[in-house]
C-alpha cells in the first residue's frame, strides 16, 4: 500500500501552482493563471482510465475530490499522466499578470501575486472560483519575495533589503482610508511565512526572527474575559468613548464593535520571540512551530514549549533554502532537489526542480505537493497520517 494515493503529472510549462477550494491554478510562462476545477480533472482521469479495480478508483477519487483527510482507509496508488490537448479540453478561467512572478498566495477568496512592478491582488470569481477579470489593485510599489497573508485581511511582505512589511487587520475592506504597510524587520528576508499568531522570518543571513501576535478575540471572551481585553485596549491606547460604554452596558457589546476590537487587537505590535540558540531557519504549520540549527536538528515547539528535537542525519553538500510543513509530511530544498524528512532520515523526492508548493491552511487540499518541473507539474496527493508534527496543518482542523 501506498503512502500516496494519486500521482499525476500534467504536461505543460509552469512557473508556479496552488490549489483553493477545489480549484488548480497554474501560472505558465506567459504570466498567465488558469484555473482548473479540480472535480472535473478527477472525473476526467476516472472516465478516461477506465481502471480494472473501479472500486478503488472510485474510491480514491472520493478521497481526492471530497478532501476526507480524516479518513483512515489508505488507498491504492492511481500514477497517470493529463497531457496538453487533453488539459486545454478542460473548462478554465484564464488572468494575465503581466510579468514573471517571484510568488503568488490564493487566501480568503483573493489571489495575491507580486512581480518587478510591485505586489497586487483581486477577487476570486464567486461562479466558478477562477480569477476575476476585474483589474487587479496595487497595494505596495516594489517586487517582494514573499507573500504571506493571514485572517482579517492581514498580509505579510518579505521584501528584500526593505525588510518585512505588513499591514493592519481590515486593510483591503478600508483600502482607501489606509494604504501604509510598517516595517517590523529591516532584515534583508525573502522567505516568511505567517499562520495563526507566529509570523516566521527567515533572514538571508541565516538568522530567524519569530513575532508572535495577540490572538483574535472569540465571541466568548467578550464576556469570560472581558476585563482582560477592556485592559488590552487601554494599555495601548486603542480604546475610546464608545467602546467605554459599550464595555460598561449590561446588555453585552454590539457586533460592530466587536469587530472593530477584533481587529485592533491583531493588529497591535508583536513580540519578538527570544529563542534559546541561534538558529538558521524557521517554519510553522498546524499546532507546531519549527526550528532548524546550524548542527541540522530540528528542535518542535508547540506554545513556547519545546517539544522534541529531531537530529537529521546530513546527506546534503549545499544548505537548505527552504522547508514547510504540511499534511503530506516535511520537505526541504536544497540546490533544486526536493528531499522529504521523515523522523531523523532524508529522503530525495526529486533532483531537479524549478518550484514546489504545499498547503498547510488548506482545509480539502492539504495533503497535496506539487512540484514544478521543467516541462510539467507533478502533484502527488498522500494519503493522510495523523498524531505527527511533522505532518501536521490547519490548527483548527488538529
Amino acid at each position: 500500500m501506498s503512502d500516496i494515493a494519486l500521482n499525476l503529472e500534467i504536461e505543460g510549462d509552469y512557473i508556479d501552482s496552488f490549489i483553493y477550494m477545489g480549484v488548480l491554478f497554474l501560472v505558465d510562462f506567459d504570466f498567465n493563471v488558469h484555473s482548473y476545477q479540480w472535480n472535473e480533472i478527477c472525473d476526467f482521469i476516472l472516465k478516461r482510465n477506465g481502471f480494472n479495480d473501479k472500486n478503488n478508483a472510485e474510491s480514491v477519487m472520493s478521497y481526492l475530490t471530497k478532501g476526507r483527510y480524516h479518513s483512515q482507509r489508505k488507498h491504492d496508488l492511481i500514477d497517470t499522466l493529463i497531457n496538453q490537448d487533453e488539459l486545454n479540453s478542460l473548462s478554465s478561467d484564464k488572468h494575465h499578470i503581466g510579468y514573471y512572478p517571484s510568488d503568488i498566495y490564493i487566501y480568503s477568496k483573493k489571489i495575491y501575486y507580486t512581480h518587478e512592478k510591485g505586489v497586487y491582488f483581486t477577487a476570486l470569481k464567486h461562479e466558478t472560483g477562477g480569477v476575476s477579470g476585474n483589474n487587479p489593485v496595487k497595494i505596495f510599489d516594489t517586487r517582494c519575495f514573499s507573500i504571506s497573508p493571514n485572517t482579517l485581511d492581514r498580509l505579510a511582505l518579505a521584501a528584500g533589503r526593505e525588510g518585512v512589511l505588513t499591514c493592519e487587520a481590515g486593510y483591503f475592506s478600508n483600502f482607501r482610508k489606509n494604504k501604509d504597510f510598517k516595517q517590523i524587520s529591516n532584515s534583508d528576508s525573502i522567505d516568511i511565512e505567517w499562520i495563526d499568531n507566529y509570523l516566521m522570518i527567515n533572514n538571508t543571513e541565516k538568522n530567524v526572527i519569530v513575532n508572535k501576535y495577540k490572538e483574535q478575540p472569540k465571541d466568548e471572551d467578550f464576556i469570560l474575559n472581558k476585563d482582560s481585553l477592556f485592559n488590552i485596549l487601554k494599555e495601548s491606547n486603542k480604546i475610546d468613548s464608545e467602546m467605554i460604554e459599550a464595555f460598561k452596558s449590561d446588555s453585552g457589546i454590539p457586533d460592530k464593535i466587536k469587530k472593530e476590537i477584533k481587529r485592533i487587537v491583531v493588529s497591535l505590535s508583536p513580540e519578538e520571540i527570544k529563542t534559546d540558540k541561534n538558529y538558521i531557519y524557521s517554519w510553522t504549520s498546524g499546532d507546531f512551530n519549527f526550528f532548524l540549527d546550524n548542527n541540522l536538528a530540528v528542535d518542535i515547539f508547540k506554545d513556547n514549549t519545546l517539544l522534541e528535537t529531531k537530529r537529521i542525519i546530513n546527506v546534503l553538500d549545499k544548505q537548505i533554502d527552504r522547508v514547510r510543513t504540511s499534511g503530506c509530511g516535511t520537505y526541504l530544498e536544497s540546490d533544486n532537489k526536493l528531499l522529504s524528512l521523515n523522523d531523523d532520515k532524508l529522503t530525495m523526492v526529486d533532483d531537479d526542480i524549478v518550484n514546489w508548493r504545499v498547503f498547510p491552511r488548506a482545509k480539502k487540499h492539504c495533503n497535496h505537493l506539487h512540484i514544478i518541473k521543467d516541462d510539467l507539474i507533478n502533484i502527488k496527493v498522500f494519503n493522510m497520517s495523523f498524531d505527527n508534527p511533522l505532518s501536521s496543518y490547519l490548527k483548527k482542523h488538529n
